[in-house]
């Protein structure tokens, strides 16, 4: 490459990449007309530019303008020097495996062999002719495909259940005769006893009165009342009541006996009661026992 005596070695540009960088204020600072005109005229391969001695502003020019006062003219090739081998590329992936080719057309059945010429009369035979090679067969046809199967048809409704049959008409039969009155039979057994006389008098006789002390604290209680019956009457039923006597206000009490029992030493049956303090006071609790005796 060529340059100016005013480009010292040690500042050679190296590479158009550098010249242009240098370059590039120029050509924005409104120069880009100039450029587009000089470009027409570049020779292929290099470029021509001018350079300011006192700015070093530099614009591109075609080879044959001439630079302005002040301005150093310079050219340079613009392919460099090739650059190393690049690394070597990782191997590609390898291509989808290609469509089977389609069969070849079967080939034309050789030309059957030309008759052999008859010998003479009582001379040898002629040989045979040669056969000619069979044909290719041809290829079988492809299977059609299988049809459809058909839908199952829809399962029809259940019938209507048939009406209910008219009733058979009540049989008529003739009713039979009544039976003849049977026999009549014993009459009943002996008549039984007469019963007991029943009482003609019921009588309450009235038993005696036990009492508390005065002022009873709770749970004393009054002893037993005794009513019973007469001679030659016997007791029905019985009861008892609870009472009081002195001051009031008076003690609470409840019976916790009046039941009948048998005297066995005087060989009859007593009404007995007994009754108990729930409630204190300043009187005295009684009980008092009854017995209803029949004759």
């Amino acid at each position: 490459m060529r340059r100016p005596a005013w480009v010292k070695p040690a500042a050679t540009v190296a590479s158009a990449s550098f010249l242009l960088a240098l370059a590039a204020p120029a050509l924005l600072a409104g120069q880009a007309a100039a450029a587009t005109r000089a470009r027409a005229a570049f020779t292929p391969g290099e470029i021509w530019a001018c350079f300011s001695n006192a700015t070093g502003a530099a614009r591109l020019i075609g080879p044959d303008v001439p630079c302005h006062h002040g301005e150093s003219r310079v050219h340079w090739n613009i392919a460099g020097k090739a650059g190393p081998r690049g690394v070597t590329g990782a191997a590609g992936t390898n291509g989808t495996a290609g469509t089977p080719g389609a069969p070849g057309t079967p080939g034309t059945p050789g030309a059957a062999g030309a008759t052999g010429a008859t010998g003479p009369s009582g001379g040898p035979t002629g040989p045979a002719g040669v056969t000619g090679a069979t044909g290719a067969t041809g290829a079988t046809g492809a299977t059609g495909a299988t049809g459809l199967t058909g839908t199952t048809g829809v399962t029809g409704a259940t019938g209507a259940t048939g009406a209910t049959g008219a009733t058979g008409a009540t049989g008529t039969g003739t009713t039979g005769p009544t039976g003849a009155t049977g026999a009549t039979g014993p009459s009943g057994g002996p008549t039984g006893p007469t019963g007991a006389t029943g009482f003609t008098e019921v009588e309450l006789v009235t038993g005696d009165t036990p009492t508390t002390e005065a002022e009873p604290p709770v749970g004393t209680e009054t002893g037993s009342s005794l009513a019973y019956c007469p001679t030659g009457s016997k007791l029905l039923s019985g009861g008892a009541t609870v009472g009081n006597e002195g001051a009031e206000p008076s003690p609470a009490g409840a019976l916790i006996e009046s039941r009948p029992e048998f005297n066995g030493e005087e060989s009859r049956w007593e009404w007995r009661a007994n009754a108990v303090v729930i409630a204190t006071g300043k009187g005295e609790l009684t009980v008092t026992a009854y017995a209803y005796c029949g004759k």
